[in-house]
């Protein structure tokens, strides 16, 4: 950190427990999936395939 700058706030736990966080909820993910829960077509919503390239353009500006 620069010698001229003020630190107001530590925002390193807050991002540690977040990143944590999306650690876990990916691990939770990873095993839904290699236990068959996430295959079921329930939490699926289908899109027409130029419909989805139309979002993806549009995501990437």
């Amino acid at each position: 950190m620069p010698c001229h700058c003020k630190v107001c706030h530590n925002l390193a736990p807050e991002l540690e427990y977040q990143q944590n966080g999306l650690i876990s909820a990916f691990h939770a993910f990873e095993v839904d999936v290699n236990n068959g829960g996430y295959s079921a077509p329930e939490p699926i919503v289908p899109i027409k395939v130029d419909e989805c390239d139309v979002q993806l353009k549009s995501a990437k500006g």
